[in-house]
């Protein structure tokens, strides 16, 4: 699963992202998803 589809993102999985302030470095961020917009 590459996050590319929405159908495979649901609350509660953990995901790896990389925050707007980290694009230039690549640095990823841990978290769990809570609610999809």
């Amino acid at each position: 699963m590459d996050g590319k589809n929405r159908k495979d993102i649901y609350p509660g999985l953990e995901v790896e992202v990389i925050l707007k302030k980290d694009q230039r470095t690549g640095k990823l961020t841990q978290g769990v998803v809570a609610t999809l917009l």
